[in-house]
């Protein structure tokens, strides 16, 4: 499983980069309203899942997110 998030909100990223086990709340800052959750209510296991299954995370930054809606529009 591989995680993507909004580089100004990326607590799950922020936590599976660091080797931490615990994910911590972020104020959101990004365009990408609708994925802009700052304090995940079920955050940790999206963490432990992408670790136990040998995926990875990445955060984007919001001229990668426009660039991305372009090419799918």
């Amino acid at each position: 499983m591989y995680l993507a998030q909004a580089a100004g909100c990326a607590p799950i990223v922020n936590a599976f980069q660091a080797g931490s086990q615990h994910v911590h709340p972020v104020k959101p800052d990004t365009i990408a309203k609708s994925i802009a959750i700052g304090n995940l209510a079920d955050g940790y296991y999206a963490l432990r899942v992408a670790r136990q299954l040998g995926g990875g995370a990445c955060a984007v930054t919001d001229e990668e997110l426009v660039a991305g809606m372009k090419l799918l529009a």
